[in-house]
């Protein structure tokens, strides 16, 4: 015979058991998205038609402070963390350091094992490179978002606007970005067409893979 308090631990245990199991599925998906994040990006890098919005930012502030582009990179992210802070702290969790400690590895990875674009590439195939990454990264960025275990700063942020403008969240992101690119360009940094390009295609492709995981992945409804 199991008493009532036995009954009730071994409940508890069970649920706490469930929680570090649900815990570990949430940490190993959007592992999966950063990772996929990463090699988008690190696509755009080997396209050399410049980077992400937040990229032109982190440059912007290496030029005005006369810091490493490493430091103006811990900058800009610090920036938008910070406004995070301020208004949609309810959307920091563990993912959301996750983020911040592994999304530069995963480029670093990629980028280290992608060959690089021949020395005579035409533009258009470094255009096309820059699009391919554009959609991987977005990929990336949405299956993430989808896990609901916290997001990453420029993530947060727009979500914080689809909130406050009550709009799509493709539009909010997209206002964001153009945001940090006019910030970037305001302090001198530099940008080309793939940073123009992830201005106006990186909120539309995230978007559209919402719904395309939403409608093939039933399993990511229980993290709702």
């Amino acid at each position: 015979m199991i008493n009532k308090e036995e009954k009730g631990k071994k409940k508890k245990g069970l649920v706490n058991k469930n929680k570090f199991g649900d815990f570990l599925c949430r940490l190993f998906l959007i592992s999966a998205g950063f990772a996929l994040s990463g090699l988008g990006t690190a696509l755009m890098y080997k396209a050399g038609l410049g980077s992400s919005p937040n990229a032109t930012l982190a440059d912007g502030l290496h030029n005005v402070f006369r810091v490493s582009y490493g430091t103006g990179n811990v900058l800009a992210n610090l920036i938008t963390l910070s406004v995070v802070l301020v208004f949609a702290r309810d959307l920091i969790r563990y993912g959301t350091l996750v983020c911040v400690f592994t999304m530069g590895i995963y480029v670093n990875f990629w980028g280290g094992h992608l060959p690089a674009l021949p020395e005579d590439a035409g533009w258009l195939l470094r255009f096309l490179t820059a699009f391919l990454g554009n959609v991987i990264m977005a990929a990336g960025l949405a299956f993430y978002v989808e896990i609901h275990a916290g997001l990453g700063s420029l993530e947060a942020i727009a979500e914080f606007l689809r909130r406050r403008w009550n709009c799509r969240y493709s539009l909010a992101k997209t206002a964001e970005d153009g945001i940090l690119l006019l910030g970037g360009i305001i302090l001198g940094g530099t940008f080309g067409v793939g940073t123009v390009l992830s201005v106006f295609t990186t909120g539309i492709l995230m978007q559209w893979f919402f719904r395309f995981y939403e409608k093939t992945f039933g399993f990511l409804k229980r993290f709702e």
